[in-house]
């Protein structure tokens, strides 16, 4: 009878204790919701090259036989390609066509921001797309890697749907 009072005792204080750490599923990372374009990896199940916003808008086909890789980086729980080459086709919901490729070679930050370059500058906004400025390169601060989108669009461009859609994309 002596020893429940101490039981007792021990429950609360450990029940205290462990009421300060946090849940194991917030430990989880959260991923954003969309198209992930990925080669198939034996260790990791696969490995990224992409994030593109959810299939709403746009529908995407991939051929796994398009997509190189060459280096993979290893980042928390993520596999990403750090030098590689990746084509795949999007369809706009109106019909519209685009054959989009992808160049990721490696790339040191010299700051703690991600980059987006690339697009229509200050001088061709009124006049329209050059048709050297078919491309737009992501500098990702964290994996360390350079993307560079090029795209081929039919006659008619996709214009602000496809700039919001690069624009979405997501490098980590």
């Amino acid at each position: 009878m002596g020893r429940e009072p101490a039981g007792f005792l021990t429950f609360l204080i450990l029940g205290a204790v462990l009421s300060n750490f946090l849940p194991i599923d917030s430990l989880a990372r959260r991923r954003a919701p969309g198209f992930e374009l990925a080669a198939p990896h034996p260790l990791a199940g696969r490995t990224r090259f992409l994030r593109l916003p959810p299939e709403g808008e746009w529908e995407y086909q991939v051929t796994p036989g398009e997509l190189r890789v060459e280096q993979n980086l290893l980042l928390r729980d993520e596999m990403w390609v750090t030098k590689g080459e990746a084509r795949f086709t999007a369809i706009h919901s109106d019909g519209r066509r685009l054959e989009l490729r992808l160049r990721v070679r490696p790339w040191k930050p010299r700051g703690r921001e991600c980059q987006r370059l690339g697009g229509p500058g200050r001088w061709w906004g009124w006049l329209g797309e050059p048709p050297a400025a078919r491309h737009r390169t992501l500098r990702c601060c964290r994996t360390e890697r350079e993307i560079r989108i090029d795209w081929r669009a039919g006659p008619l461009a996709a214009g602000e749907s496809l700039t919001k859609l690069l624009d979405s994309a997501g490098c980590h």
